[in-house]
């Protein structure tokens, strides 16, 4: 996929979550059934955020990262599910407070790995960009030479529990995942800590 038709597909991704989370405000102000849904955005990231950004993490943030900060730079609260996409001010925090780095902690070897995706983070060819708050599990940008049925760019999740899992095939894929996700009134007996990511 070139970058032009990335950017389209991105485009179109982030349209529909925009679309979801106006509509789900909307309804709540006018049924009062279900919770406010919030973002806490920052304005767009500039190329300089950007550059200080690849800076602390001594790695280039892939396109689908870069656009996507571009777009939404903070926190989603999306619907039941609360996922969680880092601002750049926010990574950058974390980085410098705590040494937190864009591929997540090199020594861990994961017990139990479900789906395509290689079990050991030991390069800077995955990039965290949120998490799963009910899960405490982070997400993952990952470019780390997945076995047979993953492909570079999909995305992961990996928790405290030494468990990584696939959760998409791409950054689009993700996106659109969140969009589709059920609220808890559509589907009331729906479980977030099931929903995965």
């Amino acid at each position: 996929m070139t970058n032009n038709s990335l950017e389209q597909a991105l485009e179109a991704a982030w349209q529909r979550i925009d679309d979801r989370f106006s509509g789900l405000q909307r309804r709540y102000r006018e049924q009062g059934d279900i919770p406010l849904y919030e973002a806490d955005l920052n304005p767009p990231a500039t190329d300089r955020e950007l550059q200080q950004l690849e800076k602390a993490w001594g790695a280039v943030i892939p396109f689908e990262l870069a656009y996507s900060l571009r777009r939404w730079n903070g926190r989603l609260i999306a619907h039941d599910h609360m996922i969680h996409l880092a601002s750049v001010s926010e990574i950058l925090y974390l980085v410098e407070t705590c040494g937190w780095s864009a591929y997540g902690d090199s020594s861990v070897e994961y017990e139990r790995v479900i789906g395509p995706v290689n079990p050991i983070l030991e390069s800077k060819k995955r990039y965290d960009f949120g998490g799963h708050e009910f899960l405490g599990s982070s997400l993952y940008l990952d470019y780390e030479n997945p076995p047979s049925g993953g492909q570079p760019g999909q995305i992961i999740r990996a928790g405290e529990e030494p468990i990584v899992e696939y959760v998409a095939s791409n950054f689009v894929n993700f996106l659109n995942l969140i969009a589709d996700a059920p609220v808890h009134d559509d589907a009331p007996d729906f479980d977030p800590l099931k929903w995965r990511p």
